[in-house]
């Protein structure tokens, strides 16, 4: 029973500060859909941490940090994964316009369009 009251507790916590977290996440991303995905994975986490002594002790804080964190190391993965197809991507394409072994039907693609290592061709 006292659980239960627990639970009940931290859940209206955590729903005093969802605008709190997505208007931080907002801030953050400027992007809807990043920023609902980026609260949703906070209070979640939240949630699954709410059987700790100290969870309900600054909740604000904590929320804000974790939020914060979560964008950062999003931020950080982007950025590899962009990094890894630039340079895996540009440094070894050859789009058949200039390919010199290239078939003729190849060569009679027009508008070839090469954007981050992938070839957009328009028959």
């Amino acid at each position: 029973m006292k659980q239960a009251r627990h639970a009940e507790d931290f859940e209206q916590i955590l729903l005093a500060y969802v605008q709190t977290c997505y208007s931080t996440a907002f801030g953050l991303t400027h992007n809807p859909d990043h920023a609902r995905d980026l609260t949703l994975r906070v209070l979640t986490w939240a949630w699954c941490n709410s059987c700790r002594t100290d969870c309900e002790r600054d909740i604000k804080t904590k929320l804000l940090a974790a939020l914060r964190e979560r964008f950062l190391q999003d931020r950080l993965e982007a950025k590899a994964r962009s990094a890894c197809r630039l340079a895996g991507g540009l440094s070894s394409h050859r789009s058949p316009e200039t390919d010199e072994t290239a078939s003729p039907s190849l060569k009679r693609k027009r508008n070839v369009a090469d954007h981050a290592g992938f070839t957009l061709v328009v028959w």
